[in-house]
């Protein structure tokens, strides 16, 4: 069998700036979208590189691009190197169909800060909001209490940190998180990378302090290597698995499987060609019962989400 390799970058503006602990300001997402055609079919791949997050730069997942051969032996798709875990991805996801017609529970992410209210407020009704947090812990503190009585009262938090609080600032929040708690059990699902990836040990005297909050690890987790030392040092709380930047899909998702992660899969703002085998994934791994972190599709000003991988390639 014959392949025709070729690939196309991407950019794709966001409806409002994306703030993290990690990222001060994201308007515009840019990525790659893969075409493998053969003798009998099209097939489609992403790579949505995230350097805050580990992954190669886009400039370093272009150049291996360029470099990849446009008429490549089956063989050629498994090249990618540990040092390009989001070429890792879109590769992979030519080497195998993705799709699936199940599409998981997704939590709705809120953006940082007070905008958060609005987005509640204007927003339909939820079982799960995810909140970005981890700029500004005061101010913070402060809006936790009115995004609480604005929630559905059956609706769970997730607060996410991006790794960007000290010791000190996680300890005082989990204060704060494990009252809401003892007051409405579940209320808070979990705080989401309170401590830089580094921090290992204050990561896990984290979990041991603070019981009625559970601790999921993001940032920390990012690249398979990273799961697989969480896993051997015996990690108690959740995986949030983002898959467009972990590496080979066939593997993570065998390594999750084999070693039964609590695993919660997160987009990164793909485009729907990587939201779509991201989704997958998150059919495959996440629990029916539990919201997959894949609610990035409002965020954008454009109709993509309405079209096929085809009329996408096409788009100027």
């Amino acid at each position: 069998m014959s392949f025709r390799f070729a690939f196309r970058p991407y950019q794709r503006r966001l409806r409002q700036p994306l703030r993290t602990a990690r990222d001060a300001q994201i308007t515009v997402r840019l990525g790659i979208w893969l075409r493998l055609e053969t003798d009998t079919e099209v097939r489609w791949g992403e790579i949505a590189p995230w350097p805050s997050f580990g992954s190669e730069t886009l400039a370093e997942a272009i150049a291996f691009c360029e470099a990849f051969p446009p008429d490549p032996e089956w063989e050629d798709l498994a090249t990618a190197p540990d040092s390009l875990p989001a070429c890792q991805f879109g590769f992979g996801c030519l080497r195998e169909s993705n799709a699936t017609d199940f599409l998981p529970t997704s939590a709705v992410l809120l953006p940082a800060g007070a905008a958060a209210l609005t987005a509640i407020a204007t927003a339909s009704p939820a079982t799960t909001y995810k909140w970005k947090i981890g700029l500004d812990l005061e101010s913070e503190l402060d809006l936790l209490p009115q995004l609480d009585r604005l929630l559905p009262s059956a609706a769970k938090l997730r607060l996410d940190a991006n790794g960007g609080l000290t010791k000190a600032q996680a300890d005082r929040l989990l204060q704060v998180l494990t009252a809401i708690n003892e007051r409405r059990s579940g209320r808070i699902e979990w705080l989401e990378q309170p401590l830089d990836p580094s921090q290992v040990d204050d990561l896990l005297q984290l979990v041991q302090d603070w019981p009625l909050v559970a601790i999921a690890l993001d940032e920390s987790v990012s690249q398979l290597s990273s799961l697989q030392f969480w896993q051997a040092q015996g990690w108690p709380g959740l995986y949030v698995l983002k898959p467009a930047i972990a590496g080979w899909p066939q593997t993570v998702r065998q390594f999750c499987q084999v070693h039964h992660l609590p695993v919660v899969v997160s987009s990164m703002f793909e485009s729907p060609i990587g939201w779509r085998a991201v989704a997958a994934i998150a059919a495959q791994l996440g629990r029916a019962d539990q919201a997959q972190g894949l609610g990035t599709t409002a965020w954008f000003t454009d109709d993509w989400e309405s079209k096929t991988a085809a009329a996408l390639w096409q788009h100027p």
